[in-house]
C-alpha cells in the first residue's frame, strides 16, 4: 500500500551541519526536459501566424501531450507538465513554474536575486465578443472571471521570501515606442504592455497551507477594466525566482517551483460561485507492486503473493457545488490487449471537493487489488492498469481526460524502487560515509551491472569519486562487503531521466541470495546527487553510516534511483565474445590493430537501426557512445587493458554487455 507524505522544509536546508549527514537538494535541472528536447525539437514557428481563442479558456493540464503546456491554448513552452511536483491537488496534472527554461537548463542572465524567468502565456483570447448563440459584444457586466489554483514548493524547492508568483494580464500589444527620440531616424521598438493583477509571495507549503487553509488555494478574479475587452487579449503567470549562493557548490541547487491548476475564464461568473461542474481523478495510475515499481518477471513469479500490494490509494474530486453519482472501475490488460482482471467499485455520491474534500468511499478511494500477475519465465513482460471514474445523471462533466489514467507495469531483468521520476537530489557527508540500499530476492541470481541515475549539477560539482560497493545481510543491516570497486565517477545517461550502468566485473559470477545491499562509500564531503524519487516511499530500505558502522534508516521519504540488474554473464571464447544466445559477436578478441568487429546474427539485423553503443573501461570510464557501426576505431589515447562493450536497442528487453581486450 502507498502512503503520502508531506515533506520537512528543513529537508531542503543548503547548508551542511556537524550533525546531519545525509542532504536532499532540489535539482539544478530537469532531466525530463533535457531528453524530451534533445528527441523533440521546437517546431518551426508560421511567419506571422497568431492564434485567437474565443471563451470559455479551460485548461487543467491533463489533456495534454508530452510536458509542455497545451500548444493550442498556450503560446510559449517555460512550464513542465507534470504529475510529479505537486502536493494533494485540486486535479490530475499541473504546470509547474521555476528557474528552468524549456530546456532544462537555468535561464540564461539567472541572478542570485529575484530574476523574471518562467512564464505561462495563453494566446490571444476574444474578449471583444461572445461566440455563444448569436455574436454579440462583451463588457464588464458579463461577469468575466479568470480563475486558477496554485502551491508554492509543492514536493520540489520553496520559493524564497523574496520571489513572486504574478498574474499579468495584456493591456497594449506591440505599441510603436520611440527609443530614441534625438537622432533622427528615430528609433523605435514594439512593446508588448502588461500589467500585474495579482502577486503571491514565495513561501515554504507547511506556511502556505497554515495561511490558506489547505495545501492549494483558489484564486478568482473579475475582469472589470473595459481596456482588455479586446480581441488581442492574453494573460500570463510569471515567476521570479532565485539561484543559492556558491560557498558550498556541490550542494548549491535552487528552483523555486510553482504549481498551478485548472485556469478557468469565462463569462456569467460569481466571486461567491467559482465552483465548475466537473469530477476528476487526482493522483494517476501507478504500480500495484507493495515494494518495487520494476522487478524481473521470474523473481516475481516466484512469489506473486508477496509482490502484490494491498490496495490503489487514489485522491478523487468533484470541483462542482452539487452531490454526484460516481463509479469507478479499474482492469489490467496484458500485452495483447485481453482483460486479466476487473473491479468495479459501484456507485456513490461525490461531495464537492470544497465542503468535503477528496472522496472517501474506500471502493473508490482506496480499492482492494484483489489480484496477481499470471507467472512466467524469463526477464520481460508487461501489463496495463487503466483507471476510470464515472457518473451517472451529471449534466455536464466538462473535462473527461482527467476521468482516466493508465499505468505501464513492467517487469525487467533489474529491480527498482523508484518510478523513474526525480524530484530531488540526495547526497552524503563526510568523506568516508556510507550508504547501503536493500533488495530481496525470492530466488538466487547473478548480478551483472548496477544502475544510477546521476543529476546533472552546475558547473559538474558532483564529478567526485566514489567506489561501488555491494553487501550481504546481517540482522537487517549491512553486513560484509562481498563487492567493490574504488575510482568510479558520477555519470550521466541519454534520454528521459537515464540511467548508466556499472558493470559488476569480477573474476567470478556475483551470484546473490535473500537480501543484499547495493551502495556506495564517499572519498569526498561532496554531494554526488543521485535521484530521489519523492512518490516512491522506500525509506526503510536506505541505510547510511557515518562512523562506527553503525547503520541507520534514511530520514528522508522516497526512494534513491538505483537500480541492481541481473541475468547470466556473458561467457567469452578466446578471439570471439558472444555466446551462441547472444545477438551480438566481436572479435578478433584481444583486438588486433586497434579496430574491433561488431556482426549480429540473422534474424536480429534491425537491432542495427536504433542501437547504441557504448565503451567503458574497468573503472567504469565511459570512452564511447556512438550508433551502430560494423567497425569500431580506437583512439590512441586509450591504454591497454580490459574493456567492455555494452549495446542498447529498443529491440532487446536488457543491453547486452561483452568485455574484450585492447592490447
Amino acid at each position: 500500500m502507498r502512503t503520502r507524505y508531506l515533506f520537512l522544509i528543513l529537508a531542503l536546508s543548503l547548508g551542511i551541519s556537524s550533525l546531519a549527514q545525509e542532504r536532499l537538494v532540489p535539482l539544478s535541472g530537469n532531466p525530463v526536459l533535457r531528453a524530451w528536447r534533445a528527441l523533440h525539437p521546437t517546431p518551426a514557428l508560421k511567419s506571422g501566424g497568431v492564434t485567437y481563442l474565443s471563451l470559455p479558456f479551460l485548461d487543467d493540464f491533463s489533456e495534454t501531450s508530452g510536458i509542455y503546456p497545451n500548444p493550442a491554448r498556450w503560446a510559449d513552452r517555460d512550464a513542465f507538465i507534470n504529475t510529479s511536483y505537486a502536493f494533494r491537488p485540486p486535479t490530475l496534472g499541473v504546470a509547474t513554474l521555476d528557474v528552468l527554461d524549456d530546456t532544462g537548463a537555468v535561464h540564461a542572465g539567472a541572478t542570485f536575486s529575484a530574476f523574471p524567468a518562467d512564464e505561462l502565456s495563453s494566446h490571444f483570447i476574444r474578449l471583444d465578443s461572445s461566440f455563444a448563440g448569436t455574436p454579440r459584444a462583451l463588457g464588464p457586466a458579463d461577469s468575466l472571471y479568470l480563475s486558477f489554483w496554485y502551491q508554492p514548493e509543492g514536493l520540489g524547492n520553496a520559493p524564497d521570501a523574496g520571489d513572486l508568483l504574478e498574474l499579468q494580464f495584456l493591456e497594449a500589444w506591440h505599441v510603436d515606442t520611440i527609443v530614441d527620440s534625438i537622432n533622427p531616424p528615430y528609433d523605435t521598438l514594439f512593446i508588448d504592455v502588461w500589467n500585474t493583477v495579482w502577486s503571491s509571495d514565495g513561501m515554504g507549503l507547511e506556511a502556505f497551507a497554515q495561511q490558506k487553509g489547505d495545501y492549494f488555494a483558489q484564486v478568482m478574479l473579475p475582469i472589470l477594466d473595459t481596456v482588455y475587452f479586446r480581441k488581442d487579449f492574453k494573460f500570463r503567470f510569471i515567476n521570479y525566482g532565485s539561484l543559492a549562493d556558491n560557498t558550498l557548490p556541490s550542494w548549491q541547487s535552487n528552483v523555486d517551483h510553482w504549481n498551478i491548476d485548472y485556469v478557468y475564464l469565462d463569462a456569467n461568473r460569481r466571486a461567491d460561485e467559482p465552483f465548475v461542474p466537473d469530477i476528476t481523478l487526482v493522483d494517476p495510475a501507478y504500480s500495484l507492486l507493495k515494494t518495487y515499481d520494476v522487478m524481473p518477471w521470474a523473481q516475481y513469479s516466484a512469489n506473486p503473493s508477496r509482490h502484490m500490494g494491498d490496495s490503489l490509494e487514489l485522491l478523487i474530486s468533484n470541483l462542482g457545488d452539487e452531490t454526484v453519482i460516481s463509479t469507478f472501475e479499474y482492469n489490467i490488460t496484458d500485452q495483447g490487449g485481453s482483460v486479466l482482471h476487473q473491479f468495479e467499485g459501484g456507485n456513490y455520491n461525490l461531495d464537492p471537493y470544497y465542503q468535503s474534500g477528496y472522496q472517501t468511499f474506500a471502493q473508490h478511494a482506496d480499492p482492494p487489488v484483489a489480484f496477481s500477475y499470471p507467472g512466467g519465465t524469463g526477464d520481460s513482460t508487461e501489463f496495463t492498469t487503466t483507471l476510470a471514474l464515472g457518473s451517472i445523471g451529471l449534466g455536464s462533466n466538462v473535462l473527461q481526460g482527467n476521468d482516466t489514467s493508465r499505468y505501464v507495469q513492467r517487469f525487467r531483468n533489474f529491480y527498482a524502487h523508484d518510478d523513474g521520476s526525480a524530484e530531488a537530489g540526495y547526497g552524503l557527508t563526510p568523506a568516508g560515509a556510507q550508504l547501503a540500499y536493500r533488495f530481496i530476492l525470492d530466488v538466487p541470481d547473478t548480478l551483472t551491472e548496477v544502475r544510477f541515475f546521476f543529476n546533472r549539477t552546475s558547473g559538474s560539482d558532483n564529478q567526485q569519486y566514489f567506489t561501488l560497493a555491494i553487501w550481504d545481510n546481517q540482522v537487517y543491516r549491512p553486513g560484509k562487503v562481498l563487492w567493490k570497486k574504488e575510482g568510479l565517477l558520477p555519470q550521466f545517461g541519454e534520454g528521459i531521466n537515464g540511467f548508466v550502468s556499472y558493470l559488476i566485473d569480477s573474476e567470478s559470477p556475483l551470484v546473490l541470495q535473500d537480501t543484499f545491499y547495493v551502495g556506495w562509500v564517499q572519498t569526498t564531503d561532496d554531494n554526488l546527487n543521485v535521484g530521489f524519487d519523492r512518490h516512491r516511499d522506500a525509506r526503510r530500505e536506505i541505510f547510511f553510516n557515518v562512523s562506527n558502522d553503525l547503520w541507520f534508516n534514511s530520514d528522508f521519504h522516497g526512494a534513491l534511483m538505483i537500480r541492481p540488474v541481473f541475468g547470466q554473464r556473458q561467457p567469452g571464447n578466446k578471439g570471439d565474445e558472444g555466446s551462441m544466445a547472444s545477438p551480438l559477436r566481436i572479435f578478433p578478441n584481444p583486438v588486433e590493430g586497434r579496430t574491433l568487429q561488431l556482426s549480429l546474427r540473422e534474424g536480429y539485423e534491425d537491432i542495427a537501426n536504433d542501437a547504441r553503443i557504448e565503451i567503458y573501461d574497468i573503472s567504469g570510464r565511459r570512452w564511447m557512445d556512438t550508433g551502430w557501426h560494423d567497425n569500431i576505431e580506437f583512439p590512441a589515447g586509450m591504454a591497454p587493458g580490459m574493456y567492455f562493450l555494452r549495446l542498447r536497442s529498443y529491440s532487446l528487453d536488457s543491453a547486452i554487455s561483452l568485455r574484450f581486450i585492447l592490447p
